[in-house]
């Protein structure tokens, strides 16, 4: 019985010197992950702060602060990502939509704060 997908062909690019399997851009990775991260710690703080009734402390405040410039982060090694030659970047721009949603949901959370 064949395994499913043996057919297919790996993405390969034409080099000066053969063909060569494209490969994931390493900053889109690392952006990725940081999404991925700073996605799971924002759904953290708000499940804590909806548990307690928002009575939250200092701790969160500082959470926070860290989401944010994780996610920050998370755009600058997307926007690198693009940079690196002969790399695929669908983890690049997967990375900076995660990053750039979290950093959405935090504005929104300090305006809906602020009225």
């Amino acid at each position: 019985m064949a395994k499913r997908g043996a057919n297919k062909e790996k993405k390969v690019i034409w080099t000066k010197y053969g063909r060569e399997r494209l490969e994931h851009a390493r900053g889109g990775l690392k952006s990725f992950i940081m999404g991925v991260l700073t996605l799971v710690l924002l759904f953290l703080v708000l499940l804590m702060s909806f548990l307690v009734a928002g009575e939250v402390n200092m701790l969160a405040a500082i959470v926070v602060i860290l989401i944010g410039y994780l996610a920050i982060r998370g755009i600058r090694y997307g926007i690198a990502g693009f940079k690196e030659k002969q790399k695929s970047t669908f983890f690049c721009k997967v990375g900076i939509g995660l990053n750039g949603l979290v950093l959405l949901g935090l504005l929104l959370i300090f305006v809906r704060g602020l009225f």
